[in-house]
């Protein structure tokens, strides 16, 4: 019973000298200074153009106004309306309920000068208010009279006035504290968002 237990222990002897002896040379062997860095490559091919505007951030182009889009006379809580539908799958209900949708006309025809909606001029005779309103996926452009009675006529067709949308969702205006876009001209929106204006 002795030998075999001098046996076991000359071989766990051993064996400690043997992992011993292992764990040195790896220790040693391994070092961060040895081998060289190889050749930088060649620099790739230059990638396409990427898009203009923040990720986030949905703006359309400018748009003609057409004359015929102008709803009938509409009378809405005794102010009479004439109101300009218009599509937008992209007013999802988090952009009703938490985004910033600004809108902006030009009338070409007189100058290039950008209003941001709700403003009022003198745009079909009298004094009119443009403004707008959001539901889901829809954006109406509201016209009246500035009394608030009366028809205020309608407007559109080619080189007469344009409106554009910039559609901010709530992801995008966290960055800007309490910044009130709308007191923003049009160029500091666009060159906020890194839109083409």
């Amino acid at each position: 019973m002795k030998t075999i237990s001098k046996t076991i222990q000359k071989t766990m002897s051993k064996s400690k000298y043997v992992l011993m002896a292992i764990l040195v040379a790896f220790s040693v062997s391994c070092s961060p200074e040895d081998g060289e860095d190889g050749a930088v490559g060649p620099a790739g091919p230059q990638g396409p153009a990427g898009t203009d505007g923040n990720a986030n951030v949905i703006s359309s182009g400018w748009i003609e106004y057409d004359e015929a889009v102008w709803s009938p006379l509409t009378d809405e809580f005794s102010i009479d309306y004439r109101n300009y539908p218009i599509t937008v799958p992209d007013i999802s209900q988090d952009i009703v309920d938490n985004g910033v949708v600004l809108v902006y006309t030009r009338f070409v025809i007189s100058n290039t000068d950008t209003f941001i909606l709700p403003f009022s001029a003198n745009i079909t005779g009298g004094e009119q208010t443009l403004s707008f309103q959001i539901e889901l996926n829809d954006l109406t452009i509201k016209m009246r009279n500035v009394s608030g009675a009366g028809d205020p006529g309608t407007f559109g067709g080619p080189g007469i006035a344009e409106y554009r949308y910039v559609i901010i969702p709530a992801n995008a205006t966290g960055r800007l504290g309490n910044t009130d876009l709308s007191k923003m001209s049009y160029k500091e929106v666009m060159e906020l968002f890194d839109l083409k204006p």
